[in-house]
Formats: C-alpha cells, sequence, structure tokens
C-alpha cells in the first residue's frame, strides 16, 4: 500500500483540516535499521498500538519504546493515549485524523464506529443487536465517540439521534471490512 493510498481517506473528511507541523526530520537509517522499520509500520497503519508494532517489526517492546522516543525526538512520529493503549501516529496527520484512527482501531468501540458508519441512522438498540452488545453497552462507546468529537448525540430524542461528524465512506475506506470487526493482532 501506497502512502497516497493510505492518506487519501483522509483527505476526504469533512470537518476535517490538516493541522500545520513542522517538517518531519529525514530518516537516516539503513533499510534494516529497527527505525526504519518501526516507521515504515507506522505510515502504513497509523494508529498502531506499541503491541501490534512489536509483533509486526518482530522487536521487543522496550527497543520498540526507545526507538520510537528516538523517532518522537525527530519529529517523525506523535505518541497519544487513547483508552487503555498508546497509539503511534505519524507527525502529519492532523488531531481529527488521529482520533478517527484511534477510534477505528478501538476494538468494541471501533466495531460500533464501523457498523454506524455502515448504517449511520442506527439507534443504539439496533446496532447492538446487530453487534450483539447490550444498549447500554453501545452508548458507553459512543459517548467515548462524542468526546473524541466522532460522533454527536442528540438525546432530546427516543431513539437518540446519532450524527457522524465525519463521512461515513471515510470510516468505511479506513477499514477494509467494515461489516464486521477488524482483524486485530496482539491486543491492539
Amino acid at each position: 500500500m501506497t502512502e497516497s493510498t493510505l492518506f487519501a481517506p483522509l483527505a476526504t473528511m469533512d470537518a476535517v483540516t490538516a493541522s500545520p507541523v513542522a517538517a518531519p526530520t529525514i530518516l537516516q537509517e539503513p533499510a534494516g535499521h529497527p527505525r526504519t522499520r518501526i516507521i515504515a509500520e507506522v505510515r502504513s497503519r497509523p494508529g498502531v498500538s506499541i503491541t501490534d508494532l512489536a509483533l509486526a517489526t518482530e522487536l521487543g517492546h522496550t527497543t520498540v519504546c526507545h526507538h520510537l522516543g528516538v523517532l518522537q525526538r525527530r519529529g517523525l512520529v506523535v505518541r497519544e493515549r487513547w483508552g487503555g493503549s498508546v497509539r503511534i501516529f505519524p507527525t502529519d496527520l492532523s488531531p481529527t485524523h488521529r482520533a478517527l484512527l484511534a477510534q477505528v482501531r478501538a476494538g468494541r468501540t471501533g466495531e460500533v464506529l464501523r457498523a454506524l458508519a455502515a448504517r449511520p441512522r442506527s439507534s443504539p438498540t439496533a446496532l447492538g443487536r446487530e453487534l450483539g452488545l447490550h444498549r447500554q453497552a453501545v452508548q458507553w462507546h459512543l459517548s467515548r465517540l462524542e468526546k473524541a468529537g466522532i460522533v454527536r448525540v442528540d438525546r432530546e430524542h427516543r431513539p437518540y439521534r446519532i450524527t457522524l461528524t465525519v463521512k461515513p465512506e471515510s470510516v468505511l475506506r479506513l477499514v477494509p471490512d467494515a461489516g464486521g470487526a477488524a482483524p486485530r493482532a496482539g491486543y491492539g
């Protein structure tokens, strides 16, 4: 997957503008170097967890953390805590892009987001029925998405009116198998 195809879906999101960032330092390590492998994986899977990054690069967790620190000081990656894990992003993604990618990769919350993107007018009850979750669990995941600025929930009406703040097609393009759970390696 090339960089242009990877970030093409991000460019189509509404209400999303790229944040200005300083030009990152060029990576000068040889092709097989751990930092080269790490940055390639982060660019191909923005929002990857440290555990999944260690598995994909076949490096130890401590080694990955060390090299991420170097890459972060060089302005090539950003670490952000989302839920119970730290997600790694290239620095050229806006905060809104990072929030969306983190939620798409966030287990059950990502499943709720993908299901909502596939069927934007669904209620929490309908989403729960589709995903095998209780309505209250769906509402908890919707509150996470709402805090991240990805959905708006109008609680004045019954059933709740849920509105995506990004184009549903953008979410669906980020995860090819949006009809079901995204495959996850490790604990990601």
